[in-house]
């Protein structure tokens, strides 16, 4: 489509979606509310006329072949009664019932955006009085005579039943035994739902709903919905009428509800987690287990007070609400902890990308609400089934990696991996958590150090890819100049050992070439980034690269020749994460990187 040079339709004419009707010959007959404001007094024009001049002939040729009795699509360019133009998605199908003959139902492009936020706003609304409501929720396609029961938990839909409505009535009448009443009820129920009734209410007597299947009885409130935007169904609401919440699981109930947050509390978690674990398939299925501490939050509460304490655990909670939506269930776990379980992420890239999003959301808010620059999380992941199919296993190894987050210098999460992070466990007195006497990173630096004393410069690439899994890095990148000569006559470094997923795509050169950005620095030619947005002013050509890439973190070392040209040239990286270096960290890929640095040299 080739767009004219065209004025864009301000806010005195704002359309969002509507519906006209076009006689034989294309000239506008009427239109619902919304379309009769948008074309107003321009009745009986030709709707192509309204058209670009550039989408004219395309638009006529669609309407010109628009099958009998079908229906069809197009985005094209619609000018208002101000002579504004409007990117409008039409679809357009025959009215065969009168005159005239073809509907449109036209979507403003541009203003669906907003629509879609107000839309999405009202939506989580909605979710969040159906999770505070003990009810069922149902709904019945007319279409494929299918029977959905389902009820909101935590701001999720949880399907309770999914079969056709004949099996329903089955059910219903099977629960209902010698009481004729009760299966006369049952069918007129399923009858009316069945066919169509407009609104209905009734009360049935049945053990479908209860865990140990005791009878219950319960109302049933249908309305049928045939909108043109969706293919019929009745939906409906199923309202226990005597005191059930004694059957129902406790996590279903509000007493498993945390006040302060309205997420699940532990024994509802716990409960939950072990019903989901019950129904899993180790061989088909997957779950992830995190654990999540507010960082420094005994800090927060000393400093500004306990009433901004109490608002930092609510950002945290809506920011895990938020980001999970309907991908598994979360909770408070205690204190300044929470709990998530997940069911529909199957990935560690769909993983890392809702950690990152919960992390975002709370330093967002908690600069916007609370004025506090750092408040942040460790978090600690586990995985099923590959570190175990029950609760307590899971919750060992989610434990350990939280503890992990902490000990490398907080605001971060860590993906428990046994080849990474096992070590002989001791217990400790603080908080429970599991200590070790083992240094995994610590083991891994010696080995590889070891190999550069004794030259084995076969093991460099090896060591280099085991540092990058030990210290939890997505990249390492070493650059060296094959000689002095040739750095005299200004050859670039080459790359020689490379490591990880994102290994080679951040050149030396993005950084060696700009003056500002190597004036970060140090004497010691080192240099660290817990992110870098403060690069945006002073070297903007450095923050593309690594924003493109997403580089958050990373230190980097340089080393000069004797003509103080670079020489050599290591970045150790991690992506889509914004966290802080701890000591040991900083220590020991520092000492890494002088010591290959001296092997480098002296092989040249």
């Amino acid at each position: 489509m080739i767009l004219d040079n065209f004025k864009f339709a301000s806010d005195r004419n704002k359309f969002t979606r509507g519906e006209i009707y076009l006689n034989d010959d294309y000239s506008i007959n009427h239109g619902n509310a919304a379309g009769r404001e948008f074309f107003a007094n321009i009745s009986n024009t030709s709707i192509c006329e309204l058209a670009q001049p550039s989408v004219k002939a395309e638009f006529k040729t669609f309407l010109d072949e628009l099958p009998k009795n079908g229906k069809g699509r197009i985005i094209t360019i619609l000018n208002d009664r101000y002579d504004e133009a409007h990117l409008m998605d039409i679809s357009a199908s025959w009215f065969m019932l009168s005159e005239p003959h073809y509907k449109l139902k036209i979507t403003d492009i541009c203003s669906i955006y907003e629509c879609f936020d107000r839309d999405t706003e009202s939506l989580w609304k909605y979710r969040i009085f159906l999770s505070m409501m003990q009810d069922y929720l149902f709904d019945y396609d007319c279409t494929s005579g299918m029977l959905s029961i389902y009820y909101y938990l935590g701001n999720r839909s949880m399907r309770f039943f999914y079969n056709s409505l004949d099996d329903f009535q089955a059910i219903l009448v099977n629960d209902a035994g010698s009481d004729e009443k009760l299966a006369e009820t049952a069918v007129s129920i399923c009858k009316r739902i069945k066919n169509c009734t407009m609104d209905f209410e009734d009360t049935i007597v049945s053990g479908f709903l209860s865990k140990n299947h005791e009878q219950q009885k319960f109302k049933v409130h249908a309305r049928f919905n045939n909108s043109d935007n969706f293919s019929p169904k009745v939906h409906g609401m199923i309202t226990l009428l005597s005191d059930n919440e004694d059957e129902l699981p406790y996590f279903m109930t509000k007493s498993g509800m945390d006040s302060a947050t309205g997420l699940l509390n532990k024994r509802a978690l716990i409960e939950y987690t072990r019903k989901i674990l019950s129904n899993s398939n180790p061989d088909t299925d997957s779950h992830y287990m995190i654990l999540i501490d507010i960082d420094n939050f005994k800090n927060i509460n000393d400093t500004y007070g306990h009433a901004v304490g109490d608002k930092a655990i609510s950002i945290v909670a809506n920011a895990i609400s938020d980001s999970l939506m309907n991908l598994g269930m979360a909770g408070r776990y205690g204190g300044d902890e929470f709990y998530i379980f997940t069911e529909d992420i199957n990935d560690e890239e769909s993983l890392r990308y809702l950690l990152r999003n919960i992390r975002g959301y709370v330093l967002d808010r908690a600069k916007d609400q609370l004025d506090i620059e750092n408040l942040t999380l460790s978090m600690g992941i586990s995985k099923y089934p590959e570190l175990g199919t029950s609760y307590e296993d899971l919750l060992e190894y989610a434990d350990r990696a939280v503890y992990i987050a902490k000990e490398k210098g907080k605001n971060r999460y860590i993906i428990y991996r046994p080849e990474m992070h096992d070590r002989k466990p001791a217990s400790s007195a603080k908080g429970g958590r599991i200590m070790t006497n083992y240094d995994e990173e610590s083991r891994i630096m010696n080995e590889a150090i070891k190999n550069l004393f004794l030259k084995k410069a076969d093991k460099i690439a090896e060591d280099v890819r085991r540092i990058r899994k030990a210290f939890d890095l997505d990249c390492i990148d070493i650059y060296f100049r094959d000689s002095a000569a040739n750095a005299d006559a200004g050859a670039a470094m080459k790359l020689r050992y490379s490591s990880g997923t994102y290994a080679g795509m951040l050149k030396a050169e993005t950084f060696l070439s700009s003056p500002k950005y190597m004036e970060l620095f140090d004497d010691n030619g080192l240099n660290i980034l817990g992110s870098h947005l403060n690069l945006k002013l002073c070297a903007p050509e450095v923050y593309a690269a690594l924003d493109k890439v997403g580089c958050m973190t990373l230190i980097q070392k340089v080393k000069f020749g004797d003509d103080s040209e670079p020489e050599f040239f290591i970045s150790f990286c991690k992506m889509n994460r914004s966290q802080k270096w701890s000591n040991a960290e900083i220590n020991y890929l520092t000492m890494y990187s002088d010591l290959i640095y001296e092997v480098l040299k002296k092989e040249r």
